[in-house]
């Protein structure tokens, strides 16, 4: 569901996520955009709790809601023929010395707070 609510001058889209699988959301919000989405992994996950998501473009959309699976998941936005490419992230090749800790955004490290619920399904093949 796509709806507009109005905040001072600046309109924002509200969009509902449901529970089932990530990339039908993702379709879904990416479509309510314009755009075309190529889920580009065999990976996905699965929303247990339905949830809320409040942007002002598609790129913040998309960067409110993949942030929710701790950076295991990029999108690639290419505007000239308004696709949006899912995939895995590229692995983390820092190498951090004794006594370092991962400054990853959302990562366990930092405390980042709970997220809602979701599980990795399973593959087919």
């Amino acid at each position: 569901m796509l709806a507009l609510a109005i905040g001072g001058s600046v309109q924002a889209q509200v969009y509902e996520v449901g529970e089932g699988h990530l990339s039908v959301s993702v379709r879904q919000l990416v479509e309510s955009h314009g755009w075309s989405l190529i889920w580009a992994t065999e990976e996905d996950r699965n929303i247990d709790v339905p949830f809320t998501i409040t942007n002002r473009s598609l790129q913040d959309a998309l960067i409110e809601l993949l942030t929710l699976y701790k950076g295991k998941l990029v999108a690639d936005l290419y505007a000239s023929n308004r696709v949006v490419v899912i995939d895995l992230a590229p692995p983390d090749t820092r190498v951090l010395m004794p006594g370092e800790q991962s400054a990853m955004v959302g990562s366990d490290a930092d405390g980042g707070e709970a997220l809602p619920p979701v599980d990795a399904l399973p593959n087919d093949g």
